[in-house]
């Protein structure tokens, strides 16, 4: 089956994300709309939390009016949201990495965080 133009911009993200070490998760659309506006992909990397949204290489295809809002969310609450089409919208992302790299969000002792022995 061939793989659609926004699909081959995820499987870029993914293996860029993969080749640095970055814990990523990619959201499955769901069919009841569960999921309407949540970024593609939410990536957690040494403190920050990084929503990205995948479009196709091609056009200038533009996040909806849902997908904005939930970046512009992310945003307002301390994290990071890209849209990414291409190889340069990715670097960009990866600018934002290198920088967290060399300003991580100090750790807590993991005891205040939760408890696992409940």
């Amino acid at each position: 089956m061939a793989q659609t133009p926004e699909g081959k911009t995820k499987d870029m993200i993914k293996k860029r994300l993969t080749k640095r070490g970055v814990f990523y998760k990619m959201i499955v659309p769901h069919p009841m709309g569960a999921n309407v506006g949540i970024s593609d992909f939410h990536v957690h990397y040494k403190g920050y939390f990084i929503a990205i949204e995948a479009k196709p290489r091609t056009g200038k295809k533009k996040p909806t009016q849902k997908q904005a809002e939930y970046m512009d969310e992310i945003d307002a609450a301390g994290g990071f949201s890209f849209v990414v089409r291409n190889e340069e919208d990715m670097l960009r992302v990866e600018q934002v990495l290198d920088w967290a790299e060399q300003n991580p969000v100090p750790d807590l002792p993991f005891e205040i965080l939760r408890d696992d022995t409940a």
